[in-house]
């Protein structure tokens, strides 16, 4: 067998009409018979996918500004972050100005479209550190998309989220292991493995394909650290009680009965062990590799076929399989590896090659370093006919524009509203404001006192008072997900309340765009603790929360607030309040709210949580009556 070189990707640039910059890399392929979606990267343009025409060997189109979630270790090569259904290729992507949440984008793999969008997987913020993104990649069980979520500040821990593929709506979700392999499915079963060091969640687990069929279950206490599927078997190598002792075996994968078990024992192990599936010709036989060797292993017996030790200087990637046998990737290229006795052959495909991908009669090798990718093809495979000699000229792949989806399609809704508060902040004009955080907040309007709000805020009319008022350029950073604030509620909703102010004993403001009130709950536990009261109260539907919530400790409104900001100019919020003459500060505080002191005890009496950023306490009360009987004398 031969392989003939069809196309270098370097060469999508030399006359491009539309300079794309060198692709360094192809990382993934999703392969139909006439049609191909890559995933690779660009020196500028972060990853790419191409839509590839095989037929026309033509590339029809291309999205970029894509990355793939980081954070995955040594093993990321190999993490599936396309996946593909009968008519959508699914992509797993970094969107946003901050990186810290990984999205799910579908598109239609012939034109490039976009089918929908859903947010996933979160990273963790410390300070201003963000850590601990587990995500696995994506797989199809066929019926649903299984993918991996981490959700962030509420939890440390990782989900299992079965996606429906046509709309991306969640289906099932459920609590799972950290996983440090793509998933397998065999059996009626999606398996996972850990190998970490952490006795207490290392192992291999398993939950039904079937959403909500069974929770997770631990099979295996050790650190499994290499992972395969097949019809109804799965195969793992496992850790012993230290790092040398090892066992290669195989379960059946609907009774996890172990079907045959091999003790494998290495003076050291520089690099995890790895399993590799053999070519279909052998299908019970599978490729153990650990750093420079490899063994067949017999299916049947769990005994080595064959063995074979290269040197030290060979670095192994991958063992891949193709339709016309058994590849290696090493780092002196691609060669023939003979199932049956473990020998290679040079096939011509030399340098270090960092990715080989193997689809239908074609393999596709990358060099991140190197000359870019290059796209082989087997000669005289019997379905070469298939697939023409590449065309040249204007039908060739270098007349192509790289489209980018992160400007206008899949921005952020907070780096869009990060953007159109920080127009206004200019000369933007306020009203294109009021409709583009309608828009983006999906709020059914702006209250006038909330417009005059956001005018007094441009015109710098805030600025010097008891309360920290954010100014207008930095208000989108209030706006928050109902999750972000309450671990309840719509996942791509904004709470129609932004956080506007606060002052130095704690207390929040949150400014309820669509009526002007403005809730001042304490920091602590009884603001969510009240909110999560009032979502039970209110059977969990989301607009009776909205209404039934601001009750709660809205009893001002904005322009209330604003006229104590402003009959208190020169005060600032560390406290000097309580300096004020006592008699002073009550009279004036009734006069800002345009109540009464008969009013103001009123509402002390009944609403003091919303009232306590004005820290009136008993003395002060006392003082408050003696000025209401003074008064009614």
């Amino acid at each position: 067998m031969s392989w003939r070189k069809i196309r270098d990707t370097s060469e999508m640039n030399k006359t491009s009409a539309y300079r794309t910059d060198n692709l360094h890399a192809i990382h993934e392929i999703a392969a139909w018979p006439d049609f191909w979606v890559l995933r690779g990267a660009s020196a500028t343009a972060g990853h790419i996918l191409y839509g590839l025409d095989i037929q026309a060997n033509r590339l029809v189109w291309s999205l970029g500004g894509l990355n793939y979630p980081e954070g995955l270790g040594w093993t990321w090569n190999y993490m599936p972050f396309l996946a593909q259904t009968s008519d959508l290729v699914v992509v797993a992507t970094y969107v946003g100005r901050n990186r810290e949440r990984v999205w799910l984008l579908a598109l239609e793999p012939h034109s490039g479209d976009l089918v929908w969008r859903k947010p996933v997987a979160w990273l963790r913020r410390s300070g201003k550190s963000i850590y601990g993104l587990q995500f696995i990649g994506i797989i199809s069980t066929g019926e649903h998309l299984v993918v991996m979520e981490n959700r962030g500040e509420q939890s440390v821990e990782p989900y299992l989220l079965w996606l429906d593929p046509d709309t991306g709506e969640t289906v099932h979700e459920c609590l799972a292991p950290r996983s440090e392999e793509p998933a397998a499915i065999a059996g009626g079963y999606i398996y996972l493995s850990n190998g970490t060091a952490q006795e207490d969640s290392c192992g291999l687990y398993r939950v039904p394909v079937t959403p909500g069929a069974g929770d997770v279950e631990r099979l295996l206490s050790a650190r499994v650290t290499s992972l395969l599927a097949r019809g109804d078997s799965v195969y793992a190598v496992h850790a012993g009680e230290d790092l040398y002792d090892w066992t290669f075996a195989r379960w059946n994968a609907r009774t996890f009965e172990e079907q045959c078990a091999q003790q494998l024992s290495w003076e050291e192990c520089n690099y995890w062990p790895r399993l590799w599936e053999v070519d279909p010709q052998q299908p019970d036989h599978i490729i153990l590799q650990k750093d420079t060797r490899l063994w067949c292993m017999d299916l049947r017996t769990g005994a080595m076929a064959w063995e074979h030790d290269f040197e030290n200087s060979l670095n192994v990637e991958r063992v891949l399989r193709s339709h016309h046998g058994m590849l290696l990737n090493s780092n002196v290229g691609l060669e023939e590896l003979n199932p049956c006795t473990g020998d290679r052959s040079d096939l011509g495909i030399t340098g270090e090659i960092d990715v080989a991908i193997v689809a239908g009669d074609y393999v596709l090798t990358s060099q991140t370093f190197g000359s870019g990718s290059s796209l082989y093809v087997a000669e005289g495979s019997p379905s070469a006919t298939l697939h023409p000699e590449p065309v040249t000229g204007d039908e060739s792949w270098t007349k192509f524009k790289l489209r980018t989806l992160l400007p206008d399609l899949l921005m952020d809704p907070r780096d869009k509203l990060e953007t159109a508060f920080g127009k206004s902040a200019g000369r933007g004009s306020l009203n294109t404001l009021f409709k583009e955080v309608r828009q983006i907040t999906k709020t059914s309007q702006t209250h006038q006192k909330v417009k005059a709000y956001f005018k007094a805020l441009k015109a710098g009319e805030l600025d010097n008072g008891p309360l920290n008022f954010t100014s207008l350029v930095k208000l989108h950073t209030g706006c928050f997900f109902y999750p972000d604030l309450f671990s309840f509620g719509p996942d791509e909703h904004f709470f129609p309340g932004m956080l506007m102010a606060g002052e130095y004993g704690g207390v929040e403001f949150y400014l309820m765009l669509e009526t002007g009130k403005v809730i001042s709950l304490h920091h602590d536990a009884s603001f969510y603790e009240v909110a999560a009261d009032v979502w039970q109260e209110v059977e969990q539907r989301v607009k009776a929360f909205e209404c039934a919530f601001p009750a709660r400790g809205g009893v001002l409104d904005i322009a209330q607030l604003m006229h104590f900001q402003q009959t208190f100019a020169g005060v600032r919020s560390t406290g000097d309040l309580m300096d004020l003459d006592t008699r002073d500060f009550l009279a004036c505080t009734a006069r800002a709210f345009g109540w009464s002191l008969k009013e103001l005890r009123r509402q002390l009496d009944q609403n003091y949580l919303p009232l306590e950023f004005l820290h009136i306490h008993e003395e002060e009360l006392e003082v408050l009556d003696t000025m209401l009987t003074e008064e009614s004398e």
